[in-house]
């Protein structure tokens, strides 16, 4: 049973400083991601990878195509869902891990990451207790749960930043680069995590580079070309 389906996905950005010009950030391949599996997008600088995650997400808003997420037994149609909407659906459905993390400055780190559990409905104590133990997997120190990540590593940034999308019960995970900054000890936690998702049943979607992070975690890859500019 397919989880998430794209179909002809497209997004032109117009470049205003250079004459309204039209750049074509992705011109996606059709693909499906099934519940338990985990497909890599790959492709060089420029292809759209994260602007593919964000159509997802619903950050950009696609120009046209098809992007449906399974939403109570039903499809249902991300690109021409209303904002409201799409807000229910990053609560209960897709989480997504960007390249950086955006949060409230001053907040403590660990509920940050609380955050998307207790909008789930989980009771206060136990997501503290489920954010714990993630921050604790990923190797972010208990002395650092209480501080805001503001003037933590980016390496450790970005494990704050992955355990966020982690917590909840989301049946899809979108992940933009979640080892880039990472040496090979951290990276390794973060791929263990991503097995987790996969065995717990969870659909991952995740931008990867090195192939052997890619060997040990994907079950399919999607290879995505550069987009051309319009007149």
């Amino acid at each position: 049973m397919n989880l998430l389906e794209v179909e002809g996905v497209r997004k032109t950005f117009t470049l205003h400083l250079r004459g309204g010009e039209q750049r074509v950030a992705l011109a996606a391949p059709a693909f499906q991601l099934q519940a338990g599996e985990c497909l890599v997008l790959r492709g060089p600088s420029g292809a759209g990878k994260s602007t593919l995650l964000r159509c997802i997400y619903g950050t950009y808003r696609a120009d046209g195509g098809s992007i449906r997420l399974r939403y109570a037994d039903t499809m249902t149609e991300i690109v021409a869902a209303d904002p409201r909407h799409i807000l229910g659906l990053r609560r209960w459905q897709m989480a997504y891990a960007s390249q950086f993390l955006r949060v409230i400055p001053r907040v403590p780190s660990i509920d940050l990451v609380a955050e998307a559990a207790l909008a789930q409905g989980v009771e206060a104590s136990a997501a503290q207790e489920r954010a714990r133990a993630i921050l604790l997997r990923l190797q972010i120190p208990i002395s650092l749960h209480a501080l805001p990540p503001a003037n933590f590593s980016g390496g450790e940034q970005q494990r704050v930043n992955l355990a966020r999308a982690l917590i909840g019960s989301h049946p899809l995970l979108l992940l933009d680069e979640p080892t880039a900054s990472l040496d090979s000890e951290n990276a390794a936690l973060v791929l263990a995590e991503i097995q987790r998702a996969k065995l717990a049943g969870r659909g991952i979607l995740a931008i990867l580079h090195d192939p052997q992070q890619i060997a040990r975690v994907a079950d399919r890859e999607i290879y995505l070309s550069p987009g051309e500019k319009q007149a």
